[in-house]
């Protein structure tokens, strides 16, 4: 019976939905997710939830930590698993909408059936890439190797999709396929760290065509407007720069800089001077390089 509960703690640890996390991709958010697990040859299904978290820290870092609940009814009984992760991850971004990372975790789970339990815990460490392909979708793919101190090792792919209904929330489908166990979840997802230039429109224009002529004046006399001497001046008065955009943005909208400071922490455009944080974000614009 313990070796039977320690084999469903196991696949249970083994199989857990991606608990991610790219550039403008926020690693602060809050899931709420229903999970499920299918295990080769065995009936029945495991269902449950499971709740997630994850906080950016500087330099790309973030913490993330999890935990969730599956049953399923095994000859007339309620076989219980839970399941938590806690540890660091780190992120690099290999283009404006593109990460890679890799994360590295304390795991741990307790099964309960008939009134006998088991408990488990071991480490995981994990690869994954997750990109933005649009402004309202991600996708995400993984790979994590988690060995336990009785339930032995094992290697679990993962992948997902988020569509984002609004800047802020999102629902998405995960799933992961270990050697003999499959997991899915869909959720629910709040990520209050997402940058406000990762748009959440559809791309459309809901400009009424009759307006075109008028909004067409209204651009020629805000360019006559901008027209201005510093080109970060005038590019600031037409919106195309602004507070929080990354250092990426800033260069794509500007060229490249007369001159670069601090490890690029602070551009200079002519007579102005561009000061970004820790994580590459635009925090002032002044006529002299001092902090």
């Amino acid at each position: 019976m313990r070796s039977t509960l320690h084999a469903a703690l196991a696949l249970a640890l083994f199989t857990a939905p991606l608990a991610t996390m790219a550039s403008d991709l926020s690693y602060s958010y809050l899931d709420l997710a229903y999970v499920g697990t299918s295990v080769d040859k065995v009936n029945p299904t495991f269902n449950g939830a499971g709740l997630r978290t994850s906080f950016e820290l500087p330099y790309k870092l973030f913490l993330f930590g999890g935990y969730s609940w599956q049953t399923a009814n095994a000859y007339g009984d309620s076989l219980d698993v839970q399941a938590w992760d806690a540890g660091l991850g780190w992120a690099w971004s290999a283009t404006e909408n593109l990460d890679l990372y890799g994360k590295a975790a304390y795991v741990g789970g307790k099964a309960d059936y008939y009134g006998f339990s088991a408990d488990d815990d071991g480490y995981s460490l994990a690869l994954g890439v997750r990109g933005a392909i649009a402004d309202r979708f991600e996708l995400e793919g993984s790979v994590t190797y988690a060995d336990l101190s009785t339930g032995g090792s094992d290697t679990t792919f993962g992948v997902g999709a988020r569509w984002f209904f609004t800047q802020h929330f999102a629902l998405g489908l995960e799933g992961g396929f270990s050697s003999d166990a499959t997991s899915w979840g869909v959720g629910f997802r709040w990520d209050w760290g997402r940058n406000p230039g990762t748009t959440s429109g559809t791309g459309s224009s809901a400009l009424p065509a009759a307006a075109a002529p008028a909004a067409a004046a209204s651009s020629m006399s805000l360019a006559q407007m901008c027209n201005l001497p510093a080109r970060v001046d005038q590019a600031e008065c037409l919106g195309q720069i602004k507070l929080g955009m990354t250092h990426d943005e800033v260069i794509r909208a500007l060229g490249q800089p007369t001159a670069s400071f601090s490890g690029g922490e602070v551009l200079r455009y002519d007579e102005r001077y561009l000061h970004f944080d820790s994580q590459n974000r635009l925090t002032r614009i002044t006529d002299h390089p001092a902090p």
